[in-house]
């Protein structure tokens, strides 16, 4: 029985966008991805989680939802070592600092996102 795994994320965040672009690198294929203000997450994810200033990222396995450092903890189970071990062992206060400051790293409108072709059917409205 084929999981479905989503990471929502804020799409006009910069270090976010990154982070899809990395776990498309060195992550499976499995991992589908969505902005937290799109349509998927409107459809899947409570509204407390969908509205902005978003909290984190998220992460659905099934219809189980992770939060914050939990959903990168769980995250990290699809990422190829060391990037899986950095996950793991990252600590709820560090990823609170980062969260909160993530726009530091700046920002980029989603329309300015862009990701290679070959995701689109890994992308989410």
């Amino acid at each position: 029985m084929k999981q479905v795994q989503i990471l929502f994320y804020d799409g006009d965040c910069a270090l976010c966008n990154l982070t899809v672009k990395l776990v498309v690198r060195f992550g499976n294929a499995k991992v589908q991805f969505s902005s937290l203000d799109g349509d998927t997450a409107m459809l899947m994810l409570p509204k407390e989680l969908r509205t902005p200033p978003f909290n984190g990222v998220v992460f659905t396995l099934d219809n189980e939802i992770f939060l914050g450092v939990k959903a990168v903890k769980k995250l990290s189970e699809n990422l190829v070592f060391p990037l899986s071990i950095f996950g793991r062992i990252m600590p709820g206060f560090i990823y609170s600092i980062i969260a909160s400051n993530r726009y530091l790293f700046g920002r980029k409108p989603k329309s300015s996102c862009t990701f290679h072709s070959d995701l689109k059917n890994r992308i989410l409205p």
